[in-house]
């Protein structure tokens, strides 16, 4: 014969185990969940990082063209200004060039003597 007193016992516990179970499902759910969210945070996070981090070098990278772009045009400007003189020669070189000058007339001279 069955007891219903030890059924009712048996279904209590079964009952317990249920209720135990389903809370432990849920808390690793949550934990689950909780930990998602934080991925999604560092993700999003690094994200702007790297966002911003592109956009300062294209700022940076535009202040060095720009900066390139005014060298360049302060030297034309600085080129144009100067004024266009003819570098004059040194005594010394205009001597020497003097020198050779006559001794190759005087070889040539020589030779046709």
């Amino acid at each position: 014969m069955i007891d219903p007193a030890k059924v009712r016992q048996q279904a209590a516990e079964i009952r317990k185990q249920r209720e135990t179970a389903a809370k432990k499902e849920q808390d690793r759910l949550d934990k689950l969940r909780r930990e998602s969210e934080q991925l999604e945070k560092n993700r999003k996070a690094e994200e702007e990082r790297i966002r911003k981090l592109k956009e300062q070098q294209a700022k940076d990278a535009q202040a060095a063209r720009e900066a390139e772009q005014r060298r360049k045009v302060e030297k034309e400007r600085a080129e144009k200004q100067k004024p266009s003189v003819k570098r004059k020669k040194k005594p010394s070189v205009l001597l020497s060039k003097n020198v050779l000058l006559k001794k190759r007339l005087s070889r040539k001279q020589s030779k046709s003597a």
